[in-house]
């Protein structure tokens, strides 16, 4: 058994009670390992765990080749694991969908990993697989399998627990429940609320209920974060589709001056990013309370706006915010005038939007 020192720290019993097995908390990996879950996060984030014990054990460039069944090329497989690396200790290989392999496909599947390099590391995983199949057997028979049980509801909030700490984040009881209410057994959905809720309020104080509430004001297809990202991408073709899609599922004279108010505070949080600029992606992590995962991709944003940029953006919520509640213009015209305004790049008007005659805004 490969033995290194694991990277990502599980929770001991607590995730072990949730599935993992013994093995993968005390980092430990053979040269088979085979994942069976029928949730795809879990799959995923089982994956992503071995990855880094990869890395680790290859120090930190261990490269990992990953084909998807049954439309697996066997010469390229078979190169993949009979190959020994040249500058590394040992050559992961992952597959994923294992159960989707059938006939003939299934034997030369066994026949390749048995005579792959003792260097070759193989995962295997599947959502779907008949354990009472020979197939499963002999993959059974290769080495450990962790088998993650089905999740029923009362499990949803401990996996909602476990995916915030990805974050270094702190929920209340009461917005585990609201996201796991939410959300269900769609962990994807989970991390995404949890991370917008991290990029939100950072990491001052737990995450609670309103601050939830909040993040979800936007849920489903599109959101404010997605429409700040195509609108610092100076997509306004996007922008605008995500815009009007938020209008027409919200009450808009409501549920804009929210939308306004977290676009402003996330550019307050971009022109921060700007100004420490020169500095790690770990200490401004520290500096600004988040997590340094959440740094790079902040800062992809802060750049497509530029400093001009997100002073304008931030002068044009709070303009947007007066013309909506003080019924200067209709709602849905600020609010379109307001996307346009922040999604121009370098042609960002920097005139204030109540300056524009109405006639001009008719057309």
């Amino acid at each position: 058994m490969l033995c290194v020192s694991e990277p990502r720290a599980l929770g001991s019993q607590h995730d072990i009670a949730m599935g993992f097995s013994e093995d993968r908390a005390q980092g430990k990996f053979g040269p088979y390992y085979l994942l069976v879950a029928e949730n795809p996060y879990v799959l995923w984030d089982a994956s992503e765990h071995w990855k880094s014990v990869w890395k680790a054990a290859g120090g930190g460039t261990a490269r990992v080749q990953i084909f998807t069944a049954p439309q697996v090329d066997f010469d390229q497989l078979l190169g993949a694991g009979a190959t020994v690396p040249m500058f590394e200790t040992i050559q992961p290989v992952m597959i994923r969908d294992v159960g989707k392999f059938n006939g003939k496909k299934q034997d030369e599947f066994l026949r390749i990993i048995k005579r792959s390099s003792v260097s070759t590391k193989w995962l295997l995983t599947s959502e779907d697989i008949d354990k009472r199949t020979s197939f499963y057997k002999a993959l059974a028979g290769l080495g450990p399998v962790e088998v993650f049980p089905k999740i029923y509801p009362d499990k949803i909030g401990g996996w909602v627990q476990h995916i915030a700490r990805d974050f270094e984040a702190a929920l209340s009881p009461s917005a585990v429940e609201l996201i796991a209410s939410v959300h269900g057994g769609d962990f994807f959905g989970v991390r995404q609320t949890v991370e917008r809720a991290t990029l939100y309020i950072g990491r001052k104080r737990r995450i609670e209920v309103a601050d939830v509430e909040i993040v979800l004001a936007g849920e489903g297809e599109y959101d404010v974060f997605q429409l700040l990202e195509a609108a610092s991408r100076s997509d306004f073709a996007r922008s605008l589709s995500i815009a009007k899609a938020l209008a027409a599922a919200s009450d808009i004279r409501y549920d804009a001056t929210i939308w306004l108010g977290m676009i402003h505070g996330q550019c307050l949080r971009f022109l921060q990013l700007v100004e420490l600029a020169i500095k790690s992606n770990e200490q401004i992590a520290q500096i600004m309370h988040l997590h340094p995962f959440l740094i790079s991709k902040l800062r992809s944003q802060a750049t497509g706006f530029g400093y001009d940029g997100l002073v304008h953006a931030v002068q044009a919520a709070f303009e947007t915010d007066w013309l909506i509640k003080t019924s200067t213009l209709p709602a849905h015209t600020a609010w379109e005038l307001f996307v346009w305004r922040i999604s121009q790049g370098k042609k960002r008007l920097a005139a204030p939007l109540y300056d524009l005659e109405s006639p001009r805004v008719r057309e």
